[in-house]
């Protein structure tokens, strides 16, 4: 990875949270600015609670604390709060940034980033606003005219931006373990033979019990199926993990399948895999598309409008992925699928080929030019 130069960066200021699906992008732009001019002061702002405020200061990057509630619009209360903490929000987030004094605002989008850049425009500071999917999330849409520039993952998001704002395709920054991630050395350390057949299954950072428990009753179904060349990985997520076991146990389920409540070490796994079944969150779709891997997509029916539909179809149209619907995912969908895919070599390997085609190894470098420009 080239680094660019960023000698006349001094000090940014990043903000985007709730989800590692603004966390992991965020954290990949801040690595890479850090990794080209180690003296930049780089400060994150995130709430108080969220996955943010664990995951960032261990990253060993300076982080603030802001109000910040997401909007509800099936709930009156809710939405009032919202708009109260995005009030108290604003105006806590001028006071870091005259303190912090930043020469650009990053905002990697989720509902923290609003009282961020609303800031950041009340005080005259440049904003780059990157967004992960296809479809935008409602922050970036609002404060895209503050921004002087908005980077975007897939060409297909662009339409959904104003007119007259400066819109550069970037794709989602990944961080560079995923790239490096070797399939043969990958299996080997799984302790995997050429002859099995993994299936790696991941809910996100949260993990997906529609996925969990229908990949579970799949395999019970096939009790009695030559499984001796199968294995089957579930990231049930820490909150599900143990409800995850106790239905493995109930329906007696073997050594083929193995649950654990989150995987460290994600790109060793997804390299190794045959299969990647997942929710198709922007990252996940991104990391998928690094390390070159097939997928079947089941979307997150509750995404905020639909957008994780948005971004299984960019993998689908393409060829690299499949897609069911969160509905229509069921044991028996799943085996008439899968009877076929894992038995056609030829296909699986062309949807690797064509996902790893997807990927976008220099988008954070894209990105960070995009900054450099505003200094």
């Amino acid at each position: 990875m080239m680094l660019a130069d960023l000698s006349n960066l001094e000090r940014v200021v990043l903000s985007g949270g709730g989800t590692s699906g603004h966390i992991s992008p965020a954290l990949a732009v801040a690595e890479y600015l850090r990794a080209a001019n180690p003296q930049i002061r780089i400060s994150f702002i995130g709430t108080e609670s969220g996955l943010e405020s664990r995951i960032v200061p261990s990253a060993g990057f300076n982080y603030l604390t802001t109000p910040a509630a997401p909007l509800v619009w099936g709930s009156p209360l809710k939405l009032l709060r919202a708009y109260r903490e995005f009030r108290h929000g604003r105006q806590v987030c001028r006071e870091h940034l005259k303190a912090e004094r930043p020469q650009v605002v990053i905002g990697m989008g989720g509902y923290v980033c609003s009282p961020v850049v609303a800031a950041a425009g009340s005080l005259g500071i440049p904003l780059v606003l990157h967004e992960q999917n296809a479809f935008p999330g409602r922050s970036n849409r609002l404060f895209a005219r503050s921004a002087a520039t908005v980077c975007i993952s897939y060409p297909e998001a662009e339409r959904f931006f104003p007119r007259g704002v400066r819109i550069i395709l970037t794709g989602n920054p990944v961080r560079p373990n995923f790239f490096a991630a070797e399939r043969e050395e990958s299996r080997s350390a799984l302790g995997l033979d050429a002859a099995e057949r993994l299936i790696l299954v991941s809910g996100g950072s949260l993990g997906a019990r529609r996925l969990n428990t229908t990949v579970i009753k799949w395999l019970a179904e096939r009790r009695g199926a030559d499984n001796g060349s199968l294995r089957v990985i579930i990231a049930a997520g820490a909150r599900l993990y143990e409800e995850c076991v106790d239905l493995k146990n109930t329906h007696n389920v073997g050594a083929e399948l193995e649950v654990k409540p989150y995987i460290d070490d994600m790109p060793r796994y997804m390299a190794a895999s045959d299969l990647i079944i997942s929710r198709a969150g922007a990252m996940t779709c991104a990391e998928i598309c690094a390390v070159g891997r097939p997928s079947l997509l089941v979307p997150y029916p509750q995404a905020a409008s639909d957008h994780q539909t948005f971004n299984a179809r960019q993998l689908v149209d393409e060829g690299a992925a499949l897609m069911i619907a969160d509905a229509d995912f069921t044991p028996e969908k799943l085996e008439t699928v899968l009877a076929e895919l894992l038995t056609d070599d030829s296909r699986l390997e062309e949807m690797g080929r064509r996902s790893h085609s997807l990927a976008e190894p220099d988008a954070v470098e894209k990105i960070a030019t995009e900054v450099v420009r505003l200094v």
